[in-house]
């Protein structure tokens, strides 16, 4: 009985989100890919993004699946776990070996569907996460745009499918970035 509580309470904890960092550096990692999303958004005359906190719960939980499973891939549904009104959303996952915050920072920006999410002038919010793992550093950046009183209610389907990674990723792009990585 007590091992299907444990269970039941990991599988919670997982899916709500409440998964803190492990580290120091994971948390100091996260800050530092916050201020080149924030560096580039202003180098373009955009907004800053501030840190929501619901996106960073669900940005590690995700983060530590990926790191678990080594295997990376976008959440099937980026809405699951959001209790508060949104009109779009988006992510950006990625792998490196450990360390190489820029150079992973660098492949979102050569990407055009991870820079589209950087510098998509209707986000507000972002949510960043950091793993490491067997010498590698997994990271999940969630975008949303919080909904105003005129927009509640607006969220669309496609929104969420087009960001949600239900539409197939550039799988050359995607396969050009693991490889230049895998190099490091």
């Amino acid at each position: 009985m007590f091992k299907r509580l444990t269970a039941a309470a990991t599988v919670l904890l997982l899916v709500f989100g409440l998964v803190a960092p492990t580290s120091a550096s994971e948390t100091s990692d996260e800050t530092e890919f916050l201020r080149l999303v924030n560096d580039l958004r202003t180098s373009q005359g955009l907004n800053e993004l501030v840190t929501d906190s619901q996106l960073t719960q669900l940005a590690r939980s995700w983060t530590s699946s990926l790191a678990t499973t080594a295997e990376l891939s976008h959440s099937p549904d980026l809405a699951v776990g959001l209790t508060q009104s949104w009109t779009k959303l988006g992510e950006n996952v990625g792998v490196s070996p450990e360390g190489e915050i820029e150079r992973l920072f660098e492949a979102f920006v050569n990407s055009p569907s991870h820079y589209a999410n950087l510098v998509d002038p209707n986000y507000d919010a972002i949510g960043i996460a950091v793993a490491y793992r067997d010498g590698r550093m997994w990271t999940t950046h969630r975008f949303m745009s919080v909904a105003d009183d005129t927009t509640v209610g607006t969220q669309s389907s496609e929104s969420v499918q087009r960001f949600a990674g239900s539409t197939p990723p550039n799988t050359a792009v995607l396969s050009s970035i693991l490889s230049d990585l895998s190099q490091l």
